[in-house]
């Protein structure tokens, strides 16, 4: 055992060296306790937040960051009547909805003074056709000469699928009976294309003749349909074009590409979808909301079993599939169910939505497959209101924007 004896200066030193470390520590509680020292502004433990309650605080994160892993409670979704009271105001500032209106305008009035939205999705093309007009007077026959179809919207997920043009002549002749009103009679003659395989661009290279008077011409209305036809020969009518003919010039031949308008028909009902973009955790959420006016497939039932399929497409290929609760006996059904979808980077440029509207025929103790009621497509690729609320979703990340779609 070894003494260790130390003098009268080594034992002070060794007394105030503690005392020194046991002020040092006071001081520093006192500093981070009381604002009110005169050292609190050269402490090191001080309190790094403002002394305000936290007011206009943002929490962002840097490009590299990944996505936090961490789960936060969501709010939940507003009800039924409160989306009603919105449809025709627009933003819910409260819980971050915006409704687009039905009446949304065109892809052109939205701000992409440069041809991109804020992410740097190109805007595509608008799917047209190429055709040419020609009238002989001598052999009185119009003469349509169909050379090609471009940007047509993606194939639906449901496999190989075929294109064709529906060509219908319409004349309408104004008649005058005695003692009765003007009436209009109608003729119409309608012709179907070859069958070509799918694709966004197709070459066609057909001839189509039609006899028709001079004097009907201006009474005549040429209309292509562009039909696909999938592997059970069920039709699906993609957009129209429609001609005047009285405002066409046949002093020689007429060269026209006209773009594919929508197709309108009667309605099977609307539903209302909300889309929102993470980018940072590269996700897509699809919230089906609601569904009004819905029409049953089956002869023998009023009102269907519903619930909603939603398919994420990538380049024709169906890479995730969701659906939603069935909701028995209803043709407004209120879902409110969010389908989250992983949608790397690389893929939006070409990522669609197909959401089908289904009857459960099992629900009615049936063998028979379920029935589809309606569907509708999001996606860049799709023209109109589809194409529009996609680019206000990409412009808008991280914000829910919600928009009505009439089922085809």
């Amino acid at each position: 055992m070894i003494n260790v004896v130390l003098d009268t200066w080594q034992q002070v030193a060794i007394i105030g060296g503690c005392a020194g470390f046991l002020l040092l520590v006071f001081l520093c509680m006192v500093c981070k306790l009381c604002p009110g020292c005169c050292l609190y502004e050269y402490c090191p433990l001080k309190a790094v937040y403002p002394d305000h309650k936290y007011e206009n605080i943002r929490i962002a994160y840097k490009e590299e960051e990944k996505f936090p892993t961490k789960a936060y409670k969501l709010s939940p979704l507003p009800s039924t009547e409160y989306i009603y009271n919105l449809e025709h105001k627009g933003t819910d500032t409260v819980n971050g909805l915006f409704i687009m209106p039905k009446d949304y305008g065109s892809v052109e009035s939205l701000p992409m003074s440069d041809g991109t939205s804020d992410s740097g999705l190109s805007k595509p093309p608008r799917p047209n056709l190429s055709f040419t007009l020609s009238y002989y007077n001598k052999d009185e026959k119009l003469v349509i000469n169909i050379t090609e179809a471009r940007n047509l919207p993606p194939k639906d997920a449901s496999g190989v699928s075929d294109f064709f043009l529906r060509v219908s002549f319409i004349i309408s002749k104004k008649r005058r009976k005695r003692r009765q009103k003007k009436s209009t009679d109608e003729q119409e003659f309608t012709v179907e294309t070859n069958h070509y395989r799918r694709s966004q661009d197709l070459e066609i290279q057909e001839t189509l003749a039609m006899s028709m008077k001079s004097s009907e011409l201006k009474h005549a209305v040429l209309k292509f349909v562009a039909c696909e036809a999938d592997r059970y020969s069920r039709c699906r009518e993609l957009g129209q074009v429609v001609i005047n003919l009285k405002e066409i010039s046949f002093a020689e031949e007429v060269q026209l590409t006209e773009v594919f308008r929508e197709v309108e028909k009667d309605s099977l009902g609307e539903i209302l979808v909300s889309l929102s973009y993470l980018p940072l955790a590269e996700r897509i959420t699809v919230t089906i909301i609601k569904a009004i006016n819905l029409l049953s497939p089956a002869v023998d039932v009023k009102y269907p079993n519903v619930y909603t399929k939603v398919v994420m497409v990538h380049d024709g290929k169906a890479l995730q599939k969701r659906r939603t609760a069935t909701h028995g006996g209803t043709t407004e059904p209120v879902f409110n169910e969010a389908l989250s979808f992983d949608a790397p980077a690389e893929k939006m440029e070409n990522l669609t939505f197909a959401v089908t509207v289904m009857h459960a025929m099992s629900l009615q103790g049936s063998n028979e497959f379920d029935k589809v009621i309606g569907k509708a497509w999001l996606g860049r690729d799709f023209s109109g209101e589809a194409q529009d609320h996609w680019f206000e979703v990409i412009r808008n990340p991280r914000k829910p924007i919600a928009k009505w779609y009439r089922l085809m």
